[in-house]
């Protein structure tokens, strides 16, 4: 029955994503970046096909994305849409596939198939608007991979699992610049986990020792220092923050606007918080680990200040 389940929550990520068409203006726009990769072997530190920015200093932050696209689509040829949708349908399919898993073992298996399910539909319903042939599935799909890595170490204190957060901070910025999403969930953790160990909370789940909180800390600075592994360099630290600022986003793009009652994505999340959020914090205030707390408000804060 549960594997039943999961097929059919599978089928209702997938289905919808292979049937949207590339709309976006962005996704045009990505594309030509990514052409330019592909015709010239690197990545191009001038702008040479805008009117505005001709011979202005520019190198694409999510340069590799924009590559990879172009690329499918130049090799699919007359079938490159369809690929294309295909592959960012696979991601979210992959994205709440870990999820599933993730949240198994952070849970020591106490929700079963039925709550997975509602919960990670709930998810796709607030995400769906915004997901689809975009940059941003690829950080819906590294934040997912990111929290099955970090809760794969909570579960079972490996060390190995620690490796693979610089190299996903490698990825992540040369894929798209929400690389500030792996320092804050692996902040969250530390904070939390040392909190928890301060405290004695009784949780239900014995916090990790300091040795393994010091060790995934370390991990952390080696992810944040990775980012530095990039066309821009040490530019790309103030990147997402400088682009975030910009009050033209804020207030000509919808997708960086707050979200409000008066649109569909909006109202989903304003639902999640009022239904999901306020409630688990409230009565699980006693037993939820710190670490869990500060994703679930951290989280919810960034939903409420930008729709994407």
């Amino acid at each position: 029955m549960s594997a039943i389940a999961v097929m059919a929550f599978f089928a209702l990520v997938v289905l919808p994503r292979t049937s949207v068409p590339l709309l976006d203006g962005d996704v045009w726009w990505h594309l030509r970046a990514g052409q330019s990769v592909l015709d010239i072997g690197r990545v191009p530190t001038v702008d040479s096909w805008t009117i505005v920015g001709d011979g202005m200093r520019w190198i694409s932050q999510d340069w590799l994305t924009n590559a990879a696209m172009a690329a499918v689509l130049r090799l699919g040829g007359s079938l490159g849409m369809t690929l294309l949708s295909l592959l960012f349908a696979g991601l979210v399919v992959a994205a709440f596939a870990l999820l599933w898993v993730a949240i198994g073992r952070r849970t020591a298996a106490r929700v079963g198939w039925l709550a997975r399910l509602g919960w990670l539909t709930l998810g796709l319903i607030v995400a769906g608007p915004i997901a689809g042939v975009r940059v941003q599935t690829v950080d819906l799909f590294l934040t997912a991979l990111a929290a099955f890595v970090l809760w794969s170490y909570l579960a079972d204190r490996r060390a190995r699992w620690l490796v693979a957060l610089p190299l996903i901070s490698v990825a992540w910025v040369n894929l798209h610049a929400g690389w500030p999403l792996l320092v804050a969930l692996i902040g969250g953790v530390v904070v939390g986990e040392a909190g928890d160990r301060l405290v004695a909370r009784g949780t239900g789940r014995a916090p990790l020792q300091w040795n393994e909180i010091r060790r995934l800390a370390l991990a952390g600075v080696a992810a944040l220092l990775a980012v530095v592994l990039n066309p821009n360099g040490l530019a790309m630290f103030g990147y997402p923050f400088a682009t975030a600022s910009i009050a033209a986003h804020r207030d000509f793009i919808f997708e960086w606007s707050r979200p409000d009652l008066s649109s569909f994505p909006g109202q989903m999340i304003f639902v999640l918080v009022i239904v999901a959020v306020i409630p688990t914090i409230v009565l699980a205030r006693r037993t939820m680990p710190l670490a869990d707390a500060l994703w679930l408000v951290g989280l919810a804060a960034m939903a409420l200040t930008a729709v994407r």
